[in-house]
């Protein structure tokens, strides 16, 4: 709203607009006007201002407080102050408002007014003229509109732009790379796969043209141990397309991580011992049982140590476990697997690529041929379990990997270790071992249930202590590669009635025949052993190796339907080697007949058979037996198929058990061996 003074003096008196005159130039007009008396307050319009109200001839009398009234809220001040402004200077003013129609919708207005003088000199009327600009201002408005939407719309599509562009150089940067990668993935496949092909058929041939039977039988066995090199190879290279796809299967449930990663050590302590290295292992944390896919953990550890063993072939490998409380009854846990030739950096180097080390740059170290897959898979699982993969670098040389995820905490109240009594003072344990041995490692343990332990690592820090002290009630032997510091009929003579527990890399190989009190396990000790030994004071027989000694199965006889000759001969002599009678069949039909007439101990089905399929068949045997009333015996299923969604058929299908081919003879016995151990 704005007021514009005149520029020449106010016209008075006569030149006050009235009359026949004045109402002959409004009918002329195509504005509305108006005009007030400011002395009478007296409002009058136009005609035609009042059809642009929507009212007819005579049908509105306007009053000066009614017609404000129909100025819209937003507007009548600022139209109040404009017409005062030029009532006070006798000029004229502009103005653009909303009045209230009679249907009552609202319609601009676009108008002036100019204020007219009296006798005094003073303002006396005030007239105006008004034009209906409603649709000229709704089209401004809209067209207003609809450029600020076109410029937000061009902005967005910009910014939209800008972001395609540099998501497309990325994506760009990041399938060059993956390009690069694969084609590494090839060339070190390619090397393994021909390395061990070439290995095959080399010994082969040699083996069919040597004349020397014993010269055959070695040269057979290099070909053999090719074999299973070449099936370990396209094995990982089929899980790996399986995990790069996404089809992984996840199987959570409660289990002692400490055991579990304890096992893991032993079992790599017996594939280093011959070369006189091993394992230095560690838990920490008081949370042992977790619940989450024991399976899968299992095979991210194997496959870290064996890629850590190929990497750094004869350096030490140490392995420390961590697991500590979060939030919502969840555990971090973490695994740390190092092969050391030097200090790691301080700095770890994430987002370990599956083909790639983490700046994106080719690595021998990390991948290249005869390497193969274990990294790349263990990472690719670890990523399944929803956990990362990081990976520091030794300053000398070396990897260490470490493996961050969450588990759930288990609940029960056995995820927990044995708590000592509140008032009882920590007892002294000794720990025995070589300067080279993982005794400082266990000592570390055994404080943190509470005890003190005490590490001798000379036989003559062992006799000094021993007569300043006195023997304790527990000693715990860390016996290395370098063997025991001190033989055990010496040691058992010198602490006669001390609980001797010895922890070797080695079980088998220690004689313990004959000496009391001395039990031997093997290492590592985990802290659920330690607890349940010193912390719960369990005085048990001497040990032996969990794995040794087992019983002999009380399997007898299989039945083996297999189709295919060559397999049928393998399988068959693999059976008579485990001291097992073999009846065969070589298709369906054949094998339930003979299931009929010979009733066999265990049924070993090949699934991809003539006529009737391994499924079917095994649902006839079934149905025999339930028509008989008698107990079903365990069918287990052959096929070259390792899908996990084909075990889940199999299993559905009533089947006992799964073997993938080529099987082996410790495979056989071990689900033979789990089979009559579910029978008991």
């Amino acid at each position: 709203m704005s007021v514009r003074t005149p520029t020449a003096p106010p016209v008075r008196g006569s030149e006050n607009p009235g009359g026949e005159l004045f109402a002959r130039v409004v009918s002329e007009l195509n504005d509305g006007i108006w005009k007030r008396n400011l002395k009478t307050g007296e409002l009058w319009l136009s005609s035609r201002f009042m059809q642009s109200l929507g009212f007819g001839a005579n049908e509105y009398v306007p009053e000066k407080d009614l017609f404000d009234e129909r100025l819209h809220s937003d507007d009548r001040a600022a139209m109040q102050t404009a017409l005062q402004q030029a009532a006070r200077a006798l000029g004229q003013c502009a103005y653009e408002v909303r009045i209230r129609t009679k249907q009552d919708g609202y319609r601009w207005f676009r108008g002036r007014a100019r204020a007219w003088p009296g006798a005094d000199g003073k303002a006396a009327i005030l007239i105006g003229a008004v034009f209906n600009v409603h649709d000229e201002r709704a089209a401004l408005e809209d067209l207003q509109h609809r450029h600020a939407r076109l410029a937000q719309a061009y902005r967005d599509k910009e910014l939209a732009l800008r972001d395609t562009v540099r998501d497309a150089g990325e994506r760009h940067t990041e399938l060059e790379k993956i390009g690069n990668g694969r084609a590494r993935f090839i060339l070190g496949m390619s090397h393994d796969l021909r390395t061990s092909l070439t290995n095959m058929m080399g010994m082969t041939e040699l083996a069919l043209r040597s004349a020397d039977p014993e010269a055959r039988q070695r040269r057979l066995e290099v070909a053999l141990d090719a074999g299973h090199a070449l099936q370990s190879t396209l094995d990982d290279v089929f899980e790996y397309a399986q995990l790069d796809s996404g089809v992984v299967a996840r199987d959570a449930s409660a289990f002692d991580l400490g055991e579990l990663t304890a096992e893991a050590c032993r079992t790599m302590n017996d594939q280093l011992a011959a070369a006189g290295g091993g394992v230095e292992y560690d838990f920490i944390g008081q949370h042992l049982t977790i619940v989450a896919d024991m399976t899968r953990l299992q095979e991210v550890i194997r496959r870290l140590f064996q890629h850590a063993v190929k990497t750094c072939p004869g350096a030490s490998l140490r392995f420390t476990t961590r697991v500590t409380e979060a939030a919502d009854h969840r555990l971090a846990v973490r695994f740390e697997i190092g092969c050391s030739t030097g200090a790691p950096r301080d700095e770890p180097e994430t987002g370990l690529m599956p083909l790639e080390d983490a700046s994106g740059q080719h690595s021998e170290d990390i991948w290249g041929e005869g390497q193969g897959l274990n990294l790349p898979i263990a990472r690719r699982l670890v990523e399944a379990l929803g956990g990362e993969v990081s990976l520091k670098r030794g300053v000398g040389g070396g990897a260490h990997f470490s493996v961050r995820l969450m588990a759930a905490q288990a609940l029960d109240g056995t995820g927990e270790l044995p708590a000592m009594a509140a008032d009882r003072t920590p007892e002294s344990v000794w720990v025995i071992g070589h300067p080279g041995s993982d005794a400082n490692l266990l000592a570390r343990r055994i404080r943190r249930l509470g005890f003190d332990p005490l590490v001798l690592d000379s036989k003559n820090a062992l006799l000094s202590c021993e007569e300043r002290n006195g023997a304790p009630y527990w000693a715990i032997v860390a016996a290395s590669h370098l063997g025991l510091l001190v033989p055990l009929p010496e040691l058992r003579r010198l602490m006669p009635h001390t609980r001797v527990i010895v922890s070797a890399l080695a079980p088998d190989l220690l004689e313990v025949a004959g000496i009391a009190g001395v039990a031997v396990v093997h290492a590592p000790l985990s802290l659920r052993h330690l607890a349940d030994r010193l912390v719960l004071k369990q005085n048990r027989a001497a040990e032996t190796h969990p794995r040794a000694g087992r019983r002999r199965h009380a399997i007898e006889r299989v039945l083996l339907v297999e189709d295919n000759a060559v397999s049928q001969l393998i399988i068959a002599d693999m059976l008579g080697q485990l001291g097992l009678k073999v009846l065969l069949a070589t298709s369906g039909e054949e094998g339930v007949a003979r299931c009929r007439e010979h009733a066999p101990d265990v049924v070993l089905m090949d699934i991809s058979l003539p006529g009737i399929d391994g499924l079917e068949a095994a649902r006839q045997i079934q149905q025999q037996h339930r028509a008989k009333r008698t107990r079903c015996c365990p069918i287990v299923a052959l096929t070259a198929s390792a899908l996990d969604n084909s075990r889940d058929i199999w299993q559905k299908a009533g089947l006992d058990g799964f073997l993938a081919k080529p099987v082996t003879r410790e495979a056989l016995a071990a689900e033979f061996n789990r089979l009559v151990q579910a029978a008991r």
